[in-house]
């Protein structure tokens, strides 16, 4: 069994996200600079999970 299976399998009935949970599957959030387009504000945050990479 690989870490990433044993990992999912200790959080299966997730009440509340807590720091521990965060930190056992997000390696990296980046909040990227604010742009306004068509006159409304956007954000762009990519996060990197561990095991699986990154996502937008």
């Amino acid at each position: 069994m690989n870490l990433s299976a044993s990992l999912v399998r200790q959080f299966t009935d997730i009440k509340a996200l807590t720091p521990e949970i965060v930190a056992a599957f997000i390696e990296k959030v980046y909040v990227h600079d604010a742009v306004v387009v068509d006159g409304k504000k956007q954000q762009e945050i990519s996060v990197v999970f561990n095991f699986i990479g990154d996502m937008k």
